[in-house]
């Protein structure tokens, strides 16, 4: 089991990446805390905030709370269970009201209704 809670943002090296995924060293949102024996935990990369009229991204708004330094949106959309050897380093935590949003857009995208909840 790893020490991450959903909420927590980390610096993490999604590299190597193919085609529209999220590359490269970034912040990233752990949904999932890595509760399995397998030392993955699940993820949402965090990028700026220019699309965040998009339903499919929560904004951030305490910057300084998830160790952000400029505008950033959750993108809900790109799902990814890594190997927690990716993660770099915790850099900060989301409020309880966007950890909401994200879990609210998860249901709305994988089109999980009240009855599976």
């Amino acid at each position: 089991m790893s020490d991450f809670k959903p909420g927590d943002t980390v610096e993490v090296d999604l590299n190597p990446t193919i085609g529209a995924e999220k590359n490269k060293i970034r912040p990233c949102l752990i949904i999932e805390g890595g509760l399995t024996p397998l030392e993955l935990v699940i993820i949402l990369p965090i990028t700026d905030a220019k699309q965040k009229d998009s339903p499919i991204f929560v904004p951030i708004l305490d910057l300084k709370m998830a160790g952000l330094k400029k505008p950033s949106a959750i993108d809900t959309y790109q799902i990814r269970a890594i190997s927690t050897k990716r993660v770099l380093k915790k850099i900060g935590t989301v409020s309880k009201q966007e950890l909401f949003q994200v879990r609210f857009n998860l249901a709305r995208i994988l089109n999980i209704d009240e009855a599976h909840l």
